[in-house]
């Protein structure tokens, strides 16, 4: 196995957390590149596991260039896949996954709507962090977290590729060993055998999205 494809199999596994989806009051599609996790909120919705669905997200690291934010783009596409218009909330502001979780609830808040029990929806690849988030800045929230059933080995995003998604990888790891410090997370135990895939992913030059100095 070429061993890159190794190692990033490694944080594959260890982002991905596989839980057990639950009933909720919300589910909040994390705004993104993927347009899958979109299709994911519609799923759920459908499957009767939310009455009704935020999708948040300006734009991004990787959606900059977008002419539409990420929160409206997901809900054109979950209207595309028959949810009605009535069913979500668009919270268009956000940039960063702190703001994902602060500025939907405070919308959720302005209309009056339960968030004590709230499913978050993002790529495979993201729920370790988005969770560890989500858990700091809203403790006494019952959060519950999902994906679209993605592979490492693709296919991938539109304009996306493997060594973009190790790239993320990387990155978000960093921000797992950092962010706690920073009180942007609740700590997590990284594993040494993660760890040790980290650093030797950053040595074959995986670091397009490690923190920038300051």
């Amino acid at each position: 196995m070429n061993a890159a494809i190794r190692e990033a199999a490694i944080l594959w596994n260890y982002h991905r957390l596989g839980q057990a989806v639950e009933q909720a009051e919300v589910a909040v599609g994390l705004g993104s590149y993927d347009l899958r996790v979109a299709d994911r909120c519609a799923e759920l919705w459908k499957a009767g596991l939310v009455p009704r669905l935020v999708f948040s997200g300006a734009r991004g690291n990787w959606t900059t260039a977008q002419a539409e934010t990420e929160a409206e783009l997901f809900a054109s596409r979950a209207q595309q896949l028959g949810v009605p218009h009535s069913v979500f909330l668009l919270e268009d502001q956000s940039t960063n996954l702190g703001q994902n979780v602060t500025l939907t609830r405070r919308l959720l808040e302005s209309y009056g709507l339960p968030a004590t029990k709230l499913l978050l929806v993002t790529k495979p690849n993201t729920e370790r962090r988005a969770l560890a988030t989500a858990c700091r800045l809203g403790p006494e929230v019952q959060w519950n977290i999902t994906s679209p059933d993605t592979r490492l080995e693709g296919p991938y995003a539109a304009g996306r590729s493997f060594d973009d998604l190790v790239d993320e990888m990387v990155g978000d790891l960093e921000r797992i060993l950092k962010y706690p410090a920073l009180g942007f997370q609740i700590e997590q135990e990284v594993p040494e055998e993660v760890l040790q895939a980290y650093e030797a992913l950053k040595a074959a030059g995986y670091v397009r999205h490690l923190m920038k100095a300051p």
